[in-house]
């Protein structure tokens, strides 16, 4: 029961710092078209950092079956991150980020484009990294728990 609530609790922090990385962004009230994306990659990042470093500690470490899930879940995931990331860029490169923070005063719009920015190709390219990496760690898992006797 401890580990389901520790579980619960990595959820909430990734939730909870996911908001808090966007809060700029809500606070100023910026028509920012990438928010879903934006919280997404930010608790998947935590979330995928949190699997791949303390894997064995997790609760459902022992399931066979939830690791060759995980395994095939990342090829569509990973695909969709690199996607949104690249819609991302193009936004960038066709309308521009000065576009979102236009409203703005003039003093908050160069640190706001550049928080912007950073912040989702930061956090994209971090989440698609830890995707990528998950999956041969579940394999890994699943060969040591297969032949050695433990997750």
């Amino acid at each position: 029961m401890r580990v389901w609530a520790i579980e619960l609790a990595w959820w909430l922090v990734a939730a909870l710092f996911a908001l808090l990385m966007v809060l700029p962004i809500l606070q100023y009230n910026i028509p920012y078209p990438f928010l879903i994306t934006h919280i997404t990659y930010v608790a998947g990042f935590v979330l995928y950092l949190k699997l791949l470093f303390l894997w064995k500690k997790s609760p459902y470490s022992k399931y066979q079956w939830l690791k060759l899930i995980l395994i095939f879940a990342m090829i569509p995931v990973v695909f969709f991150s690199i996607e949104a990331l690249a819609n991302f860029q193009n936004y960038l490169d066709e309308i521009g980020i000065q576009e979102m923070v236009k409203d703005l005063d003039e003093s908050l719009q160069d640190g706001m484009a550049l928080y912007i920015r950073t912040q989702m190709i930061f956090f994209g390219t971090a989440c698609i990294i830890c995707g990528i990496v998950l999956a041969p760690k579940m394999i890994w898992s699943i060969w040591t728990q297969h032949n050695r006797g433990y997750a």
